[in-house]
């Protein structure tokens, strides 16, 4: 039915997984206008609309759906989309909030400690990846993460960031 919101988001769920990702933020927004905004939708349109590229849009959704539900995953992805924007600071306070929220949820250690392995802090980049396996241990992303800086301590001939105990920080 044109006029009814589920199957407007279904439709939208499918050319996200499809990989459509311009159609489905499309869809996404249409089935917006059909009913009231979810967190699930908000978040949903997010993600579709950071896939097709467009990361302000993504980022407003996020908030959008941050003010909504407030949780560590929210404002984790809302850290993220600030990430890939290049606004470093910005992303570092949305998972500062993330970890104010919820400080088991792992991603937003990885999230984290990716922005400082950007911005050259690498203590603590790898202090956040060993919070990361803390809560999750044997996480890739983590050890990936510890790995890069491992790799680029012998490169440069400078060590001791990638050991250590890790502790959380505000």
């Amino acid at each position: 039915s044109p006029r009814k919101q589920r199957p407007s988001w279904q439709l939208a769920s499918a050319l996200y997984e499809a990989g459509r990702c311009s159609e489905a933020a499309t869809e996404f927004g249409r089935a917006a206008t059909l009913g009231p905004k979810p967190y699930g939708l908000i978040v949903h349109w997010a993600l579709a609309e950071d896939c097709a590229g467009d990361r302000e849009g993504a980022l407003t959704k996020l908030r959008d759906a941050a003010a909504i539900h407030p949780s560590a995953h929210t404002y984790s992805q809302v850290g993220m989309e600030y990430a890939k924007l290049g606004k470093y600071p910005e992303a570092i306070t949305a998972l500062n909030k993330a970890q104010e929220t919820d400080g088991s949820f792992f991603k937003t250690y990885i999230y984290r400690g990716g922005v400082y392995e950007v911005l050259g802090d690498v203590e603590n980049a790898a202090s956040d990846y060993r919070l990361a396996l803390r809560f999750s241990p044997g996480n890739r992303e983590a050890l990936d993460g510890l790995a890069r800086i491992k790799r680029r301590e012998i490169e440069s001939g400078v060590r001791g960031a990638g050991q250590g105990p890790a502790t959380p920080r505000p």
